[in-house]
């Protein structure tokens, strides 16, 4: 059956879609975004019809007919999975179709059985049941016996994380290949890198098992029951001492017990024995972040001395990290992109980048730079300098699907600076602190002058990652209220003599 979008890149007056469908098909409907639903049709009556070579006896036919009116277009907006979650459509999925008269196929399983089929099956649950000789070959060469478990499962992730490369997504491993194969190329899909690391980890009689997911950009699975095709990646679930870690070797950048972000799209499914449901929510990833600066007079009194350091998230550090790699193990690549970005003026004595290969914590950055006042009877300062908000990622002066952060955030700023040799302030900002709406995140900017020196911090905390289209305008308006106050200057007057 067909698969009908009445939502389309351009407004739609109106759309609507017809079905026939005789009572000894079975199909799965899912009708999406109902907002625009303006009419459910049905109707029915008795006939015979004919299948393949089977006459099938007063069958009852339903047609049904939706239509939806007054479509807005559906774009592309920042901060979405896939719009393809939101689109106004309607989906069909084949459950049961007849074979012969009193006799029928039930395509759409429980999860018990598609996990018995996965166990069973050369291209996921049989290469880590029961794995070749030369798997357990290769983990005598990686571990100790007398390793401590965690110590073993460390060592085996970072083999297979370190030493194969990624080549597409998947929850299986490929028709007409092995994990032979794969480790002899030094190259495969998701899955197989994780199977073979699932393999290893067995070799040991740790406790792992295989999880299938859908990433974000593939769209949501369903929950109530299991289609194959909306699955494209699978990790590694490991049990040690009552803890559980999720693993994947797939990313040369993640640490142990780390995955992906583009993972973290609600349900998942632990295949085993009694398979069971896991649900990654980008509400249970937060990512704290913070830059100090210190401003100091420079003996001269011709400059201020600024030092410039960063702790990012751990996602960003893994962003960071994947530009360094990808540009010849490079921090000077890195460093000119991330100067470029800031948009500093000032000149830079010196960069570095520590922690880079301890894929396991958050990198660091460190910086130090001059700053030279104007010389002009008013000096005008940023004390965010460049680490505000760019710009307001929320344009749009409406939105009709849900904003979807990548995880929730607590970012903090805080400058200790003295006053430029030669000035006095003569205004300050004011300090204030917002909410958004109740409990779902908080802006402060706070400042202070004491004799000598100036004390500012600024944080922003957003306490969930999904927002519902009846939030936007507090969300637009909260990014914008941030940005203008962002903006304001310190206000330094040069001292008389």
């Amino acid at each position: 059956m067909n698969n009908w979008f009445f939502q389309q890149a351009i407004p739609v007056l109106r759309s609507s879609y017809s079905v026939r469908i005789p009572n000894n098909w079975n199909f799965i409907i899912n009708l999406q975004n109902r907002s625009y639903l303006t009419a459910i049709k049905k109707d029915s009556l008795v006939k015979n019809i004919y299948s393949w070579y089977y006459e099938y006896e007063n069958i009852t036919v339903y047609t049904v007919n939706w239509t939806f009116e007054n479509i807005p277009a559906m774009k592309p907006e920042p901060f979405t999975s896939t719009i393809n979650n939101y689109i106004g459509c309607i989906k069909f999925q084949l459950a049961v179709r007849p074979l012969q008269p009193g006799h029928s196929e039930r395509l759409i399983n429980d999860w018990q059985w598609v996990s018995n089929r996965l166990l069973a099956g050369p291209d996921f649950g049989l290469v880590i049941e029961d794995p070749n000789p030369w798997i357990n070959k290769l983990a005598k060469t990686i571990v100790q016996p007398g390793d401590p478990d965690l110590e073993k499962a460390r060592k085996l992730f970072a083999f297979v994380r370190d030493h194969l490369k990624v080549t597409s997504k998947g929850w299986g491993i490929p028709e007409n290949s092995t994990l032979s194969d794969m480790y002899k190329s030094g190259q495969g899909n998701v899955a197989e890198m994780n199977l073979l690391l699932i393999a290893l980890l067995r070799t040991q009689h740790l406790n792992a098992e295989g999880v299938i997911l859908a990433t974000r950009d593939n769209g949501l699975t369903n929950i109530s029951y299991p289609v194959m095709e909306n699955f494209n990646y699978t990790v590694c679930r490991l049990e040690i001492n009552g803890k559980v870690y999720f693993l994947d070797a797939s990313d040369p950048m993640m640490g142990f017990g780390k995955l992906p972000v583009d993972c973290y799209n609600g349900q998942a499914r632990v295949i085993d024995k009694n398979p069971s449901a896991v649900y990654f929510s980008p509400d249970s990833i937060r990512e704290s972040s913070s830059i100090y600066v210190a401003i100091e007079n420079d003996p001269s009194g011709k400059f201020l001395n600024a030092d410039w350091t960063e702790h990012p998230g751990y996602y960003e550090s893994s962003d960071i990290r994947h530009y360094i790699r990808d540009n010849n193990n490079s921090q000077d690549a890195y460093f000119k992109s991330y100067q470029k970005k800031k948009s500093f003026k000032e000149p830079i004595d010196s960069f570095t980048i520590s922690d880079e290969n301890d894929l396991d914590h958050p990198v660091s950055l460190n910086y130090k730079m001059h700053i030279y006042p104007s010389g002009e009877d008013h000096y005008y300062f940023s004390p965010i300098m460049n680490a505000g908000l760019e710009n307001n990622p929320f344009k749009s002066a409406e939105r009709n699907y849900p904003v979807e952060l990548p995880y929730v955030f607590d970012n903090s700023y805080i400058l200790n600076m003295e006053i430029p040799a030669g000035y006095e302030v003569e205004e300050l900002p004011k300090s204030v602190r917002i909410k958004l709406n109740e409990n779902d995140g908080i802006f402060e900017y706070l400042i202070q002058k004491n004799e000598n020196s100036i004390q500012f911090k600024n944080v922003l905390n957003i306490k969930k990652a999904t927002f519902d289209p009846e939030d936007y305008n507090n969300l637009r308006d909260f990014y914008a209220y941030i940005l203008k106050k962002q903006a304001e200057l310190i206000v330094f007057k040069k001292i008389k003599k």
